[in-house]
């Protein structure tokens, strides 16, 4: 193989494997993403599951306090019915912190997934600019060295300090 075959192989091979990096990269972008997403969604439910045992929990000891209430004597309206208010008011408070906590965490992860695949794409894109660059580099040292001058070049043998030997028959 004469150096202009082995240029012209070493710049096809340059402009793959930067094509290649960039198409796994982007690959590795999108599946990156399908997990954060996944993720989010369990953080999402996680969240809602938690608010809703929390809410069924006071609910259920917002029964017994009033039986409490009911046992002692004590009636429901006044004082025993602002301490059951207040508590409900905040139980709901509670339970909406935990559902937009739940969901601040989701959204970052889907932040997080996005910038994955943003990343992913733009892999591609330099591999793909990476490997033509390199290929065009080679040619572009081949052509200043004058390797596609002579039509013979790529049938000939090039040796140091002798120049093209003639092609072989």
């Amino acid at each position: 193989m004469g150096v202009g075959e082995a240029l012209v192989v070493s710049s096809a091979l340059q402009v793959g494997s930067g094509i290649f990096a960039g198409v796994q990269a982007n690959k590795a972008g999108k599946e990156q993403q399908k997990l954060l997403d996944e993720q989010a969604g369990i953080v999402r439910g996680e969240a809602k599951a938690t608010a809703r045992r929390f809410r069924l929990r006071n609910k259920v000891n917002n029964a017994k306090l009033k039986l409490q209430f009911l046992h002692q004597g004590v009636g429901i309206a006044g004082s025993p019915a602002n301490v059951i208010a207040s508590d409900i008011n905040l139980q709901d408070e509670e339970v909406r912190s935990i559902i937009e906590s739940g969901e601040a965490k989701s959204q970052l992860l889907e932040l997080q997934g996005e910038n994955a695949r943003s990343e992913g794409r733009a892999g591609l894109i330099g591999g793909i600019i990476q490997g033509i660059s390199s290929g065009v580099s080679t040619f572009a040292i081949a052509k200043s060295r004058g390797f596609f001058d002579k039509p013979d070049v790529f049938t000939s043998t090039v040796l140091p300090n002798q120049g093209i030997i003639e092609p072989r028959a």
